[in-house]
Formats: C-alpha cells, structure tokens, sequence
C-alpha cells in the first residue's frame, strides 16, 4: 500500500512540478506574471499546459476505468519523465545554451509531449485490452 501512495505521489507531483516551473519560466521570460497578459502570450503559455492536462486526464482515466495495475504503473512512468523533461528542456534553452532560436523550444517540446502522451495511451489502450478479463479468461473467446 505504501508503494502505492509513492506512486500516486511521484505522478501528480511531477505534473505539478512541471506545470509550474513551465508557468514560472514564462513568466520569467516575460517579466513577470503581471506581463504575461500584457504581452498577449497567454496563449502560448496556455500551449505549453497543454500537455500535463493531458496526462492529467489520462492518468484519471486510467484510474476510474480500473485500469491493470501494469498499465497503471507504466502510464505514472511516462508521466514523470515526460512531464520533468519538458521544464528540463526550458532550462537548458534559456539558461546553459542560450540562442537566439532557443525560445523556439517553447513551441516545440509541447508538440513532443503531447506526442509521446498520444503513444503512451496507445500503448496503455493495446495492453490493456490484450491482458484479458479479470477472471483470467482472454477477451474474445466465448466462455
């Protein structure tokens, strides 16, 4: 049970985490949270969201439809990659290699999660359905 709770703990804490140092590194861009509006950005910060709402709703999905434990497991896995790879990948851009083309990967990294999230649910969806009903007989045989 105590595993169970650090796995609940690790995905929607990364979601969080992520969501707000992509919000917190637009401000940072812009000036401030005051400026984000100012600026007409607001869009643009809501598309780089995007992605953990995403996730967000796939992990509740997953969750209200009971989904295996396995395909539970793997869908909080690729969460928390993905949703602390993508302020890891702002920072690298705005700080260790900054560019003149490095804001550029604030439109970009949200095409790749969201890329990724489109896989994970494709792969979750195939391996659950696979797995067979929860009585141990394979979906599909009639008896």
């Amino acid at each position: 049970m105590q595993r169970q709770g650090l796995i609940q703990f690790s995905k929607w804490g990364s979601l969080a985490v992520g969501l707000l140092l992509t919000v917190g590194l637009w401000s940072s861009g812009a000036g401030g949270l005051s400026q984000l509006a100012a600026r007409g950005i607001l869009g643009f910060v809501a598309w780089s969201c995007l992605p953990y709402l995403i996730f967000a709703v796939v992990l509740t999905v997953a969750h209200i439809a009971a989904a295996r434990q396995s395909v539970q497991l793997f869908l909080a896995w690729v969460t928390v990659v993905v949703a602390l790879l993508g302020p890891l990948l702002y920072l690298d851009s705005m700080f260790v290699h900054p560019d003149a083309q490095g804001a550029l990967v604030f439109l970009v990294v949200p095409v790749y999660q969201l890329a990724v999230a489109l896989v994970a649910v494709i792969v979750a969806v195939v391996w659950e359905g696979k797995g067979g009903n929860r009585d141990g007989k394979s979906l599909g045989t009639g008896g």
